[in-house]
C-alpha cells in the first residue's frame, strides 16, 4: 500500500497539521513480518504506531529507516507524526 498517494488524494493539506495520522488495513489471516519505514520531517519528527513510540529524528537532511514490524498487527493501523519546525523560517507548507 502507498500511503503517500493515499494522503495526497485524499486532500489534505498535511503541511499544515502536525498530526497526521493515515490508517490502513492488514490482512486478519496473515502474520505481520518485517515492515521499515523511511521518514523525515523539518526539523524534527516523533514517529508512533498504534500509539507506540517508534522513533525520532532531529535533522530532516538524514531519513531514517525504522523498523516497525513488530508494532504492526493484522487489522487496523495507525501511523502518527508529530513534527516540528524549530528554525527561524515560518512553516512552509508540503505541496
Amino acid at each position: 500500500m502507498d500511503l503517500v498517494s493515499r494522503r495526497k488524494s485524499s486532500g489534505s493539506r498535511a503541511g499544515l497539521h502536525p498530526l497526521l495520522p493515515p490508517c490502513f488495513e492488514l490482512p486478519a489471516n496473515e502474520a505481520v513480518g518485517a515492515a521499515t519505514i523511511e521518514i523525515t520531517a523539518d526539523d524534527q519528527f516523533d514517529l508512533f504506531v498504534n500509539g507506540q513510540a517508534a522513533g525520532q529524528g532531529d535533522y530532516w537532511g538524514s531519513p531514517k529507516n525504522l523498523a516497525i514490524g513488530g508494532l504492526l498487527k493484522p487489522g487496523k493501523n495507525v501511523l502518527a507524526v508529530e513534527a516540528r519546525n524549530v528554525g527561524n523560517n515560518p512553516i512552509q507548507p508540503a505541496c
